[in-house]
C-alpha cells in the first residue's frame, strides 16, 4: 500500500487497475471492504496459528510510516484509528491473549497507543550506538524489533554486529535484544555461538528475577591512549546534533543523533543534514586524523573538510559507471573511497564536515589521535549488581585498569567473566573498594563480567 517504498500497488490485486475495488492505496485504511479483507486474514491467523508457544504476538503491520497515507497525506490519525481498531478485533477473537504490536518509526509512536510493546526498527552505521543511544518510550516495554547494519555489504565481522545488537539492548535496560533482520544468515555464518554466549552470561546474572537496574556510567583509569573511533548511530535519518565536544559527547546517546548520511544542503535530502558536522576537541600533542567511509551514492558526491573555521582539504567523487542497491533501503551505492586523513597540531581544533554534492557520501567513523581509550566498557548495575560488557583494543589487553560502575557498592563480590569471542569462562572472588574494581586485569578482547554477591 505504498507507491514510493518497495512498492508492490502496481500489481495488488485490490488495485482497480487490476480488477479491484480501491482506486489509491490510500484506502486501504479507510475502505470498508479492504478492512473486512483485513478482518478475515485476522481470524484465519489466529485460526490457523493461534496454539503455537511458537507466536509471541500479533504484528499488525511492518515499518507503517512508509504507507502512502502517512508518506504523501501526512494522514497518522487515520493510521492510528486503523491499528486500533484491528487490535481490539484480534484481541477478541484470541483465546490465547497474545500480545499485539506493530512497526512504526520511532518519531511517531502513536499507532503503539493501542499495542502492548513498542518494537522499532533500526539500521544504524554504528548498532550499539544506533541502538544503546535509545531511550525507550515510557509506560510499555520496548526493544527493537528489526535491527541490520546499514551498510550497502553484508560484513566479514558479521558476528560483532550480531553481538552489538544484542548486548545493546540488554545493556540499556530494553525489555529485551535487539532483533536481527538478516535471521537467514545466523545459520549460513554460523552465529548462533552469539546468542548462546548471551544466554549463558543472562542466565549466571539472574537478569529476570532482578529489579532496579540501570544503565550505568562507566569510569576506566589506567587504560592506555588510543585514538577515539566516532561512529554515527543514526542509519537513512535526519541528523539531530550536528556538534559535538570531545571527548563528553562520545556516548551512545548523542552519536545515536548523527546520521552516517552525509547530505548536500541543497536537493530533495537536504533537510537530512541541515548543517556541517562539526568536532570539537584539544590534542595534547600533534597526529592525524582520519575520515573512514562506508560507502557514496552512486550519483557521486563531494566532502569538504575545514579545521578551525578553514578550508583543509576538499575532495568529489563521480557517479559510477555500476552500482549495487543496499538490501536495506534500495539505495543506489558505489563502494567506499578512500580514507581522508589530515595532519592535526596539538591544542584546540574545530573540525568540520560537510558533504558538497551532488548526493550523499556515508561516514563509516572518524578517528581522532590520542583522545580515547584502548579499553572501553558499558554496563547496568544496581547496589550490589553489575553485568558488563568490556571491550579492548590490542594496546588494552594485558592493562590492569579501575573500573568504576556508577551506583555499585563496595563489598567482597563473586565475578563471573564470559569471554564472547570464543565461550571460554572464568571466575574469581572480586573486592569492590572506593566505587570501583580496582587492579582488574583485561585479557579478552570482548568479555562479559557479572558482579554479584
Amino acid at each position: 500500500v505504498s507507491t514510493r517504498n518497495d512498492s508492490n500497488w502496481a500489481g495488488h490485486p485490490w488495485n482497480r487497475a487490476n480488477g479491484g475495488f480501491l482506486d489509491r492505496p490510500q484506502q486501504f485504511f479507510t475502505d470498508a471492504t479492504a478492512k473486512e479483507y483485513q478482518k478475515r486474514w485476522l481470524r484465519y491467523a489466529v485460526a490457523r496459528w493461534g496454539h503455537s508457544p511458537a507466536i509471541m504476538a500479533w504484528e499488525l503491520f511492518n515499518e507503517v510510516e512508509w504507507v502512502d497515507t502517512a508518506q504523501i497525506d501526512g494522514d497518522w490519525p487515520t493510521v492510528i484509528g486503523w491499528h486500533a481498531e484491528m487490535a481490539a478485533f484480534i484481541r477478541l477473537l484470541d483465546p490465547y491473549g497474545h500480545l499485539v504490536t506493530t512497526s512504526a518509526a520511532r518519531g511517531h509512536p502513536e499507532p503503539y497507543r493501542a499495542m502492548d510493546y513498542y518494537q522499532p526498527h533500526a539500521y544504524p552505521r554504528d548498532v550499539f550506538n544506533g541502538i544503546a543511544g535509545v531511550p525507550p518510550q515510557p509506560g510499555k516495554p520496548w526493544f527493537f524489533g528489526e535491527f541490520g547494519r546499514g551498510t550497502w555489504e553484508q560484513n566479514a565481522d558479521e558476528h560483532l554486529v550480531v553481538r552489538d545488537g544484542i548486548w545493546a539492548g540488554v545493556l540499556s535496560g530494553h525489555a529485551g535484544a535487539a532483533q536481527y533482520w538478516f535471521w537467514d544468515r545466523v545459520l549460513a555464518l554460523n552465529l548462533e555461538p552469539e546468542f548462546v554466549r548471551a544466554a549463558r552470561a543472562l542466565a549466571w546474572s539472574q537478569l529476570a528475577g532482578r529489579e532496579g537496574l540501570r544503565p550505568a556510567a562507566v569510569q576506566i583509569d589506567g587504560a592506555p591512549a588510543a585514538p577515539l573511533r566516532l561512529a554515527p548511530g543514526r542509519g537513512w535519518e535526519a541528523t539531530k546534533r550536528y556538534r559535538f565536544t570531545l571527548p563528553e559527547d562520545a556516548t551512545p546517546e548523542k552519536l545515536a543523533l548523527w546520521s552516517s548520511y552525509l547530505n548536500p544542503r541543497s536537493g530533495e535530502n537536504a533537510e537530512l543534514t541541515r548543517e556541517p558536522i562539526e568536532f570539537a576537541f584539544t590534542l595534547a600533542e600533534a597526529g592525524e586524523l582520519e575520515i573512514v567511509f562506508t560507502s557514496l551514492s552512486g550519483s557521486g558526491s563531494g566532502l569538504r573538510v575545514t579545521v578551525d573555521g578553514r578550508e583543509a582539504t576538499q575532495v568529489s567523487w563521480p557517479p559510477a559507471k555500476a552500482v549495487v542497491l543496499s538490501p536495506t533501503g534500495g539505495r543506489a551505492h558505489q563502494p567506499a573511497p578512500a580514507p581522508v586523513r589530515l595532519p592535526l597540531a596539538a591544542g584546540t581544533h574545530v573540525v568540520g564536515l560537510e558533504c558538497t554534492g551532488p548526493d550523499w557520501v556515508q561516514i563509516d567513523r572518524v578517528a581522532i589521535p590520542g583522545l580515547g581509550k584502548a579499553i572501553r566498557a558499558h554496563a547496568l548495575a544496581g547496589a550490589d549488581f553489575a553485568l558488563a560488557r568490556v571491550t579492548a583494543e590490542r594496546a588494552g589487553l594485558g592493562a590492569a585498569i579501575d573500573l568504576q560502575i556508577a551506583g555499585v557498592a563496595d563489598g567482597t563480590y563473586r565475578l563471573r567473566i564470559l569471554d564472547l569471542e570464543n565461550g571460554e569462562e572464568a571466575e574469581q572472588t572480586a573486592e569492590v573498594r572506593g566505587g570501583a574494581l580496582r587492579g582488574f586485569r583485561v585479557e579478552r578482547a570482548d568479555a562479559t563480567l557479572i558482579l554479584s554477591h
